[in-house]
């Protein structure tokens, strides 16, 4: 864990927060950094370069950033969430939304639609990656495409 000696590195030793942040990341499997960044120091948690670099390592952890990084374009993009293609062209006319709340679970089943066969073909609006509160809007362009809403449940409840 990120903790007084930022999980074995000294931050003393390091120039900045910043180094040492990114010296615990890069000594960790990507299999603890979900539940390291998740208790880390907000201030790791709020700095663009250490949630990139913890991106690349575990999509999942997008949940965790700070400051408004979760919605930040350049990190949707690492975690996989956006598409780092503009202006694609889907094959089907019809958009999909999700309802689903902002957890580890919604974003890897929002990248499970993006390679799913049949799903990829879709437009889906995923309100979980934009700062915008217009849900009923994305809602009514579904119905218009004559599209669909997957609405997820998590073991807490719907969304």
């Amino acid at each position: 864990k990120f903790d007084k000696t930022m999980g074995g590195v000294n931050p003393k030793e390091a120039v900045n927060p910043e180094e040492a942040g990114l010296q615990t990341l890069d000594g960790t499997d990507w299999e603890g950094v979900g539940d390291l960044f998740k208790n880390a120091q907000d201030y790791v948690k709020e700095n663009r370069t250490c949630v990139l670099v913890t991106l690349r390592k575990d999509p999942l952890s997008l949940v965790y950033a700070g400051g408004g990084l979760n919605y930040d374009p350049e990190c949707l993009k690492a975690s996989g969430l956006w598409d780092a293609r503009e202006h694609i062209v889907y094959p089907r006319s019809e958009k999909a939304i999700l309802s689903v709340q902002f957890t580890r679970c919604a974003i890897k089943f929002a990248l499970a639609i993006k390679c799913d066969p049949f799903l990829q073909h879709f437009e889906a609006y995923n309100p979980s990656t934009w700062c915008d509160p217009d849900f009923l809007f994305h809602l009514q362009q579904s119905k218009d495409t004559l599209g669909f809403m997957i609405q997820v449940e998590e073991t807490q409840g719907l969304s």
